[in-house]
């Protein structure tokens, strides 16, 4: 996956932990596992930035 790609993905689990929070609240299950997915879809792309 090429930067420009991870970004659009990380702005689309973005806009879902937006969501899901106002949705489920800030310290649901769903929240938790969407924010770290997002974690993980940060450093990849910290990873792939500086690489």
């Amino acid at each position: 996956m090429n930067k420009e790609s991870l970004l659009l993905v990380i702005e689309s689990k973005r806009e879902e932990l937006h969501v899901s929070a106002l949705r489920f609240g800030m310290n649901s299950k769903e929240v938790l596992q969407i924010s770290e997915e997002l974690d993980k879809l940060i450093i990849t792309y910290q990873l792939l930035k500086t690489s």
